[in-house]
């Protein structure tokens, strides 16, 4: 009975303190905004795949979910003129990368890896 409640508490403690392989997975939402316009945009989407959307307007957005080592990359260009074109890159709600470009026909391209969970 002792070597069974012993074996027992050791495969409690050892299930108890094990460490699990659980992946974290982050929010991530593009977002473009400028003036002039529309806009045409590429992204690199859930599992590096290449997206592009064109004619979009100010205050677009795009939102999936992507884990640590994922690539994340938007690129907008503004198609008008003149003014200007910024892009925001969120991850779990916090600007992770941006990028701001002046003028007419003006590209803006954000990008960089997860790197953290």
């Amino acid at each position: 009975m002792k070597k069974l409640l012993a074996l027992l508490l050791i495969f409690v403690f050892v299930h108890a303190n094990a460490q699990t392989d659980s992946v974290k997975i982050h929010e991530v939402k593009y977002q473009v905004v400028g003036i002039g316009g529309p806009f045409n945009v590429t992204i690199a989407d859930k599992g590096g795949i290449t997206n592009q959307f064109s004619g979009v307007a100010n205050g677009w957005e795009y939102s999936f979910e992507a884990q640590k080592g994922d690539f994340l990359s938007i690129s907008a260009q503004n198609t008008a003129s003149y003014g200007n074109v910024h892009v925001f890159i969120f991850v779990d709600g916090k600007v992770f990368q941006d990028a701001l470009a002046e003028g007419g026909s003006a590209t803006a391209t954000a990008k960089g890896a997860i790197v953290n969970d």
